[in-house]
């Protein structure tokens, strides 16, 4: 291990690192388990060589990042002001500031960019992301926004099928909680058909179980009235790892091939199977 990584055992960090190998993950929230990780990663980096590293040119440029940025915001605000009658919102990122992030923007850029946009269409401006960062650094972020929108997958942090609506539920209400008043709308839940155990158990994955999970999820926010985008239309094999059954390329409620699956098929039971 070259580089020093002690890592939250959350999604994304389980699928770059490798315990042992590259890095050391420990469980989120155990303040003990990370303290122990510190202490053995700062031991055997001082018994490494003390050359300088040479620099790594894999890190992004933030200058070139910034530039990116900038022209991906002005062309939203062209598209949002060209079709205003089919663009409802605007979401100016989406995961940038999740602890497995390798591009993170900082919050006050964030807040600058949404700035930006509001006085430049009409349409709501919103932020995609994970529940956990919703409730600490994202405060300045959130006041700017006309509403929040909200990431949880269940599977990801080791949940059955049989606790992981009620998971869902407080991942929600954790955000709903920490802004009195201000929408929070889901934007990204699901469950991947395959695994190869990397992040999620094979047997924690499969059509049936992202049925089930679906159904739930769908009764429970039309009761509410919680408008939800389920994750995802289709497969996507180019994500993850090479490995085919990477759970990154199994979310879709439709392979690649466009066939539905289990979730789906009563809704295309004309399908030409």
């Amino acid at each position: 291990m070259s580089v020093p990584t002690v890592v939250t055992d959350i999604r994304g960090c389980r699928e770059t690192v490798d315990q042992g190998v590259n890095g050391l993950m420990f469980p989120a929230g155990d303040a003990d388990a990370l303290a122990l990780a510190l202490t053995e990663r700062l031991q055997q980096v001082c018994q490494q060589d003390r050359h300088r590293r040479r620099p790594n040119h894999d890190y992004l440029d933030t200058a070139a990042l910034a530039q990116f940025l900038n022209g991906n915001v002005e062309r939203a605000i062209e598209l949002a002001n060209e079709y205003d009658d089919i663009v409802v919102a605007i979401n100016v990122g989406n995961e940038a500031l999740v602890d497995w992030n390798d591009h993170m923007v900082p919050v006050e850029n964030l807040v600058e960019y949404v700035r930006e946009v509001k006085k430049s269409i009409k349409q709501p401006v919103t932020f995609c992301e994970n529940y956990v960062p919703w409730t600490y650094k994202l405060e300045p972020l959130a006041e700017e926004l006309d509403f929040i929108a909200v990431h949880t997958y269940p599977a990801w942090e080791y949940r059955s099928i049989h606790d992981a609506l009620e998971f869902t539920k407080q991942h929600y209400h954790s955000v709903v909680d920490h802004y009195p008043g201000k929408p929070v709308i889901i934007t990204e839940a699901g469950w991947t058909t395959a695994a190869n155990g990397r992040g999620i158990d094979p047997h924690n994955a499969s059509e049936e179980l992202q049925a089930s999970y679906s159904e739930q999820l769908l009764e429970w926010t039309t009761d509410e009235k919680i408008l939800t985008f389920v994750f995802e239309a289709f497969d996507e094999p180019w994500k993850g790892s090479p490995d085919p059954m990477e759970p990154e390329k199994h979310w879709g409620l439709f392979d690649v091939e466009r066939k539905p699956k289990l979730v789906m098929q009563e809704m295309y039971e004309d399908y030409p199977w």
